[in-house]
């Protein structure tokens, strides 16, 4: 704070208060807040709609754990030890 912003706001003010000073309220109101609203339920849909899309697309793609790779390495392995040819039939 510089010395002359101490000195104004350190210097007594003589104007006349009003006794009933109306106090405003704080906080968001009218179409701000009904904006708000529908940016955060828009956004609530938005994260539901993806998660649902991204647990169909897994499901459609029949991923699994275990992924093919390993299943191929696994199938290998199986036929070397046995000599035997494996199918697989779903």
């Amino acid at each position: 704070m510089t010395r002359e912003q101490y000195i104004l706001a350190t210097q007594q003010n003589n104007l006349p208060r009003a006794e009933n000073a109306q106090l405003y309220p704080v906080g968001i109101y009218g179409w701000r807040k009904r904006c708000l609203y529908f940016f955060v339920l828009l956004l609530l849909v938005t994260m539901i709609v993806n998660l649902a899309m991204t647990i169909w697309i897994l499901k459609v793609m029949n991923f699994t754990v275990v992924s093919t790779t390993m299943t191929l390495y696994l199938l290998l392995l199986v036929q070397r030890r046995y000599s035997t040819v494996i199918f697989i039939f779903k």
